[in-house]
C-alpha cells in the first residue's frame, strides 16, 4: 500500500519502521487511509464490437471533425483499414475503408496530424512491403500521402515530435530486420533512417530520455530480452545503451509517460505476465521494476490517467488469456490491476476519450474473434461504485484483516 513506506526506484535501501504501536492509533491509522486513499479506477462492463477479419491495429481520432473521437482498425482479406464514426454518444458505425494493396499486411496503426491541417491522418506499417504507408485526411475521407521504405517486417509504430520543429514524425521496429527505422517528417513527406538494434524488436516507443529537448527512442528486442536505447543526436540516431528486460522476460510493447512525476520520461514494456518499469534518473533508465499485468501474455501497452488523479496509469493487452489489465499509479509504484474482459488474442490497444465524458477510455483489437473490445471508464465522470479506501484487503468490509495488513506494511510491531 503506497504512503507507508518509500518503495520508489531511486531508493537503493528500503527503510524498516520499527515502533510500539497500539491498537488504537493502528486503528486511527486505518482511519487516516480512508481519508486520504486515493480514487479507484472502474470500467464499465466491456462490449465487442465486430470488425473485419483478423483486426491488428487500433488508432482513434476525430476523423470527421464533428467533436468526438471515431477510431481505425487495420483488418485482413483484403488488406484495409476500416473507419469506425462516433454518434457522439459513444456508439458506433461504418464509415470509409481505405484499400492498402493486395496482401500488403496492414498491421499497426497511428493516428496523427502528419501535414500539418489540424486534421488527423493515418500511418500504418505494411508488414509485408517493408514500408509505412501515411493516409491524408481531407474532411474525413482519405487519400494515400505517400509510402516510405523501412526495414524487414515493421511492426509496434508509433508517432511523436522527434526533432521539436512542430510536426509529427514517425519510428517503427523491423521485427525480421533487427532494426528500427525514424521517419523524419518533411512538409508532410518521410525520410527514413534506419538503425540496427537487438534480435526481433517488437516495439518502441519516443522519450526525452536525456532531457536534450529532443525525443530519443526506446525498442523492445524480444529474443534478446533487452531494450535498446537509441539517442537521437542532432537528428542522427545512434544505440547508446542496451538493458536488460529481466531474466525471462521477453518485451513486447513499450509505452512512455513521466510515470514517477519528477519531470522526466519513463518507460514501461509488456513482459510476458508483468509490467516492466524503466524510471530515467538523469538520463539513466533504472529496472526494471516489475507488477503483475493480472494476465497471460501481455503485449500491447498504453499509459494515461485513467483514475483522473494527475498521474499517469498503465493498461496492457493479454493475448493468451484474451483480457486488458488496468494498473493504477500509486506514486511511482502501481497497485493490483483490474482485469477487463476482451476479446480472443487483444494484440493492439489504445486510449481515447470515445464516450465523450472526458475520461480516457480503451479499445482493443481482437485478431482471433474479429472484433473489437470497447472499455468505457467510469472512474471520471461521477459513475464509479462507492468504495472504502480502508478495505485494504478489498472484500468489502474493514475489519482486523485490513489492520493487520496495514501494520505488516508500516513495519515491524514490537510489544
Amino acid at each position: 500500500m503506497p504512503g507507508w513506506r518509500d518503495r520508489s526506484p531511486g531508493n537503493k535501501q528500503e527503510t524498516r519502521i520499527i515502533m510500539n504501536i497500539s491498537t488504537t492509533s493502528a486503528v486511527s491509522a486505518l482511519v487516516l487511509v480512508a481519508s486520504t486513499g486515493m480514487a479507484q479506477i472502474t470500467f464499465n462492463p466491456s462490449t465487442n464490437i465486430a470488425a473485419g477479419t483478423r483486426p491488428s491495429g487500433v488508432a482513434a481520432a476525430d476523423f470527421d471533425g464533428d467533436g468526438d473521437a471515431d477510431y481505425a482498425v487495420t483488418v485482413d482479406n483484403p488488406d484495409r483499414i476500416l473507419i469506425f464514426v462516433n454518434d457522439g454518444a459513444g456508439n458506433f458505425s461504418a464509415g470509409g475503408t481505405i484499400f492498402t494493396g493486395a496482401g500488403s499486411g496492414a498491421g499497426a496503426l497511428v493516428a496523427a496530424d502528419l501535414n500539418g491541417d489540424m486534421q488527423p491522418d493515418l500511418a500504418v506499417a505494411l508488414q509485408n512491403n517493408n514500408a509505412v504507408a501515411t493516409y491524408i485526411n481531407i474532411a474525413g475521407s482519405f487519400g494515400l500521402g505517400g509510402t516510405v521504405g523501412v526495414g524487414a517486417n515493421p511492426r509496434g509504430l508509433t508517432s511523436g515530435d522527434m526533432d521539436g520543429d512542430g510536426d509529427i514524425d514517425l519510428a517503427v521496429a523491423n521485427r525480421d530486420g533487427n532494426s528500427a527505422s525514424i521517419l523524419t517528417n518533411v512538409g508532410g513527406s518521410f525520410t527514413a533512417q534506419t538503425v540496427t538494434v537487438g534480435t526481433e524488436p517488437r516495439a518502441v516507443a519516443f522519450g526525452d530520455i536525456d532531457s536534450d529537448g529532443d525525443m530519443d527512442l526506446v525498442t523492445t528486442n524480444h529474443d534478446d530480452r533487452t531494450l535498446s536505447l537509441v539517442d537521437n543526436v542532432g537528428g542522427t540516431f545512434v544505440v547508446s545503451a542496451t538493458i536488460s528486460a529481466g531474466a525471462g522476460n521477453r518485451p513486447e510493447g513499450i509505452t512512455s509517460a513521466d510515470f514517477d512525476n519528477d519531470g522526466d520520461t519513463d518507460f514501461a514494456a509488456a513482459t510476458d505476465n508483468v509490467i516492466s518499469l524503466f524510471f530515467n534518473n538523469g538520463g539513466t533508465l533504472s529496472g526494471p521494476f516489475t507488477f503483475a499485468s493480472g494476465g497471460v501474455s501481455a503485449s500491447p501497452v498504453v499509459a494515461a490517467d485513467f483514475d483522473c488523479d494527475g498521474d499517469m496509469d498503465i493498461a496492457t493487452g493479454h493475448e493468451d488469456s484474451g483480457t486488458i489489465g488496468v494498473l493504477q499509479n500509486t506514486g511511482g509504484a502501481f497497485g493490483p490491476a483490474i482485469t477487463i474482459a476482451a476479446g480472443t488474442t487483444p494484440d493492439s490497444l489504445t486510449t481515447a476519450d470515445l464516450d465523450g465524458d472526458g475520461s480516457p477510455d480503451l479499445l482493443a483489437g481482437n485478431r482471433d474473434s474479429n472484433n473489437v473490445t470497447l472499455a468505457t471508464n467510469g472512474s471520471c465522470d461521477g459513475t464509479e461504485p462507492t468504495t472504502c479506501n480502508a478495505d485494504i484487503d478489498g472484500d468489502g468490509d474493514v475489519d482486523f484483516e485490513d489492520l493487520n495488513m496495514l501494520l505488516e506494511e508500516w513495519g515491524c510491531v514490537e510489544n
